[in-house]
């Protein structure tokens, strides 16, 4: 059941689409649905989940000690005395 739904994202179904989704569903966003766009020429697949507030404010959170975590990690890397 989908309630209380505070942001959805869209995933592409590309090389790494469906890994995406799963790692999504691994951190507790729903599934909201999978739909087919594009032309006859092409058509992708596009997967849309969603998370209530307070899985995405987790998400955004350790996202940002990622970042903060690779920057760091680069930086050592050029400055080793850091």
């Amino acid at each position: 059941m989908i309630d209380n739904i505070y942001h959805i994202c869209e995933i592409r179904d590309d090389a790494h689409g469906a890994d995406e989704v799963n790692n999504f569903l691994k951190m507790g966003w729903v599934f909201i649905s999978a739909c087919q766009v594009g032309t006859p020429d092409g058509m992708d697949i596009v997967y849309v989940v969603g998370a209530t507030k307070e899985v995405y404010e987790s998400y955004i959170e350790n996202s940002q000690k990622e970042t903060n975590s690779e920057f760091s990690r680069l930086i050592s890397q050029k400055h080793p005395s850091l």
